[in-house]
């Protein structure tokens, strides 16, 4: 859950960029949108890569910018972190995840229809 947290803050970070666009970003750029170490950032690139939420291309030297491109969007990620909230019985975790404003509307009434059916009810 935590790793999909991470790639929601770079998400909101770069809310303009859309799937299969390729940024220009530095480590020390990355490290600052998580607030932690150039170590962690890179472990954390590693394990989205390998889950294939992103590619990841980096660029060896001092101020060199390496190729970011996110491949999963982030109302899927959102809206999958708030079914792992509802599994873990966190509801209000769950809604207050789709009721955050990079949220569209079309996310919220799909996680809506996906609540009904998990709690047993047939139809809206």
């Amino acid at each position: 859950m935590k790793m999909q947290i991470h790639y929601m803050h770079f998400r909101e970070f770069f809310s303009n960029v859309s799937e299969s666009q390729v940024i220009l970003v530095t480590l020390d750029e990355l490290s600052a949108i998580l607030d932690c170490t150039h170590r962690n950032v890179v472990l954390i690139l590693k394990r989205m890569t390998q889950l294939q939420w992103l590619t990841w291309q980096p660029k060896r030297g001092r101020g060199n910018k390496s190729a970011l491109t996110f491949i999963v969007r982030m109302e899927d990620m959102a809206l999958e972190i708030a079914r792992n909230l509802v599994e873990k019985r966190d509801l209000r975790g769950a809604l207050e995840q789709m009721n955050h404003p990079s949220v569209p509307p079309m996310s919220r009434d799909t996680f809506q229809i996906w609540l009904y059916g998990y709690f047993g009810h047939i139809g809206k």
